[in-house]
């Protein structure tokens, strides 16, 4: 159930989250106090449910990774698309693309003969994965996915959950400081105007 909140709260947020065709420090900003809104209802709805609320620990790091992931997927986007229209279609087809992955990339690994690097790389860039890693939750082996999937009855790994978090933050960091580039060339030039006066 925590993964379906997170994956409606994931799409939902994506339909709905207000997007500049400018990628500003300020546009940055705004996007990731809608991204904290979007994780605070879902940790909310989670509380609710009675049937997720009981391992409160693991839904707060479950909250956390969602915010990064919303944050680190739209930023990304719309530090590259200068279309608002645009940006919201690519974001959502790319999100909609990596969740499917053990899906539609399955059979490769099948095929290739389950080398572990090729299995630990299609499961390790969905988006459930990240948020399966925090529950200590195999989703591939739950009842849909394994009979949707044949990554379920191959050996793989998940990456550990630590390794999701910093790369997201990378990312996140990455597109901040892309968003700050005008403000700190305005403090550069500053800087240079007033050593050259002196």
């Amino acid at each position: 159930m925590i993964l379906v909140y997170a994956a409606v709260t994931h799409a939902t947020a994506i339909l709905l989250m207000p997007l500049d065709s400018t990628f500003s420090l300020q546009t940055f900003w705004t996007l990731v106090r809608h991204c904290a809104i979007a994780t605070i209802v879902f940790l909310a709805a989670a509380l609710v449910d009675p049937q997720t609320r009981a391992i409160f620990t693991q839904l707060l790091l479950t909250t956390v990774m969602l915010f990064l992931l919303l944050v680190a997927t739209l930023a990304v986007v719309l530090a590259r698309t200068r279309h608002q229209a645009a940006a919201r279609q690519i974001v959502l087809s790319i999100t909609v693309a990596l969740m499917l992955t053990p899906l539609w990339l399955g059979p490769l690994a099948e095929v290739s003969g389950n080398l572990p690097l090729l299995s630990n790389a299609i499961v390790g860039v969905s988006p459930f994965s990240a948020i399966a890693t925090t529950l200590d939750f195999d989703y591939l082996r739950s009842r849909w996915f394994y009979q949707h999937s044949v990554l379920g009855s191959l050996r793989y790994e998940y990456f550990a959950w630590s390794g999701y978090a910093l790369t997201l933050i990378a990312v996140v960091a990455g597109c901040s400081l892309s968003a700050a580039d005008g403000k700190f060339t305005r403090i550069a030039h500053l800087f240079r105007k007033r050593v050259t006066a002196s």
